[in-house]
């Protein structure tokens, strides 16, 4: 990224104070804390992008394309529960809003893929630590509707510079956790825990945010 196209974060602006304490138990306990009395409208905002795909994969020759055709809902997603988490107002349709720059979601969704895929060619491990190196691109997309692509996933790769391994770490621990209350509660409890999956990274996403914003102030400093 040239000097003259520096994305420049304000750490003021942070909203996630319950995810300074960065830790595996902080992100947990600010995600339930953030999720407190809003339960029924996070459920909601997982299960509408849900059930919206299983009707697309229904049609047989849609579904072929239906990660192409819906990621905007994915990203939408996270834009809601990264609203909960700064506390500002968002609605359910708050999902949607990424449609409405489809094209650039969607060629963020393909760079992104090919990047991890040409990882995962050389060895597996390459592979998992490019998808932590450009997992905040799409966070960054959302902050800044004018950013492109390309400098987006740079600034992913800054951002994580430092925290690959513990992303990996956390996303595994969740993954664990995910898989016996998907076994001990037949699936019931996913209602409760993918929204709280969303808001845990999205607590993350500012954690990362405000330290970045942190260094970029100390660099200029010197």
């Amino acid at each position: 990224m040239s000097e003259n196209n520096t994305y420049a974060f304000s750490p003021e602006t942070s909203a996630a104070d319950d995810a300074v304490v960065h830790s595996f138990g902080g992100f947990w306990k600010a995600a339930r804390r953030t999720l407190k009395g809003q339960w029924g409208s996070a459920m909601l905002a997982s299960l509408v992008p849900f059930f919206i795909t299983m009707a697309v994969q229904a049609i047989p020759i849609v579904s072929i394309f239906s990660a192409l055709l819906l990621f905007p809902l994915t990203v939408g997603v996270m834009l809601y529960f990264l609203r909960v988490v700064r506390k500002e107002p968002t609605r359910v349709e708050a999902v949607f809003e990424p449609c409405r720059q489809y094209w650039r979601m969607l060629w963020g969704y393909l760079r992104v893929v090919i990047f991890v895929l040409l990882h995962f060619l050389l060895l597996i491990i390459p592979g998992y630590v490019a998808m932590a190196r450009y997992s905040m691109t799409y966070y960054i997309m959302l902050d800044d509707p004018d950013i492109s692509v390309r400098d987006a996933m740079i600034l992913s790769r800054e951002m994580m510079y430092g925290h690959k391994w513990q992303l990996f770490g956390y996303g595994l621990l969740l993954t664990l956790i995910g898989l016996i209350i998907l076994i001990f509660t037949l699936g019931i409890g996913m209602l409760w825990y993918a929204p709280f999956m969303q808001t845990f990274f999205a607590h993350y996403y500012e954690y990362l945010r405000q330290s970045y914003a942190q260094k970029q102030q100390a660099a200029a400093g010197e």
